[in-house]
């Protein structure tokens, strides 16, 4: 399974009275990957999207997140991002979320839609997407991600792969300078930015 893998640390921001992260910070993780990917420099050291998305409004349409297990203030997790059901001005973006000891501590997912600023209707998906379409395609497909992270129970479950797990643990117990978003050929291999 191809992925992008996002390490994130959980701080003080993140979390509520009680010491472990906020139900909401599942989308924070989800939002923090994908701009990391979309608009980071993670490919080629090049940040050329500003011109790319003059007149172009990315509206998330819908987002959903099944919560799975708290995480304390100071632990690491990894967010992996697939996409889902590409068409010319939409995508879904698919999100695992796996803490340093190999629980899943959610999944959910983004519909992105592509508008024209002018507010004449939609637009083609820009480059920032369209390069990572086939790379980060989503493996489950019947049922689909959706169905799956909606349905819960042994369909959710099965969306956190050994491999996966596997490639959580090793990349969010990593040191620091190991520990940096990338896109995964095999989530046991490592890949590179």
């Amino acid at each position: 399974m191809r992925a992008f893998a996002y390490p994130y640390l959980v701080t003080f921001d993140d979390t509520m009275a009680y010491g472990t992260h906020h139900f909401l910070t599942n989308f924070k993780f989800q939002c923090a990957a994908r701009e990391a990917l979309l608009f980071g420099k993670i490919i080629d050291g090049q940040q050329d999207w500003h011109e790319e998305l003059a007149g172009t409004v990315m509206l998330t349409r819908d987002g959903y997140t099944r919560n799975m297990t708290a995480v304390p203030v100071g632990e690491r997790v990894v967010v992996f991002m697939t996409f889902e059901e590409p068409s010319i001005s939409s995508l879904r973006l698919c999100f695992r979320t796996i803490s340093n000891k190999g629980e899943p501590v959610a999944c959910g997912y983004q519909t992105i839609v592509c508008v024209g600023s002018d507010g004449k209707g939609l637009v083609d998906l820009p480059h920032v997407f369209t390069q990572f379409r086939d790379l980060l395609e989503e493996p489950f497909k019947d049922p689909s991600f959706e169905e799956r992270a909606r349905r819960g129970d042994r369909w959710t479950r099965e969306l956190f792969t050994p491999e996966l797990v596997r490639c959580a643990v090793r990349l969010a117990n990593a040191p620091a300078w190991d520990s940096f978003p990338r896109i995964l050929d095999e989530p046991s291999g490592g890949g590179e930015p």
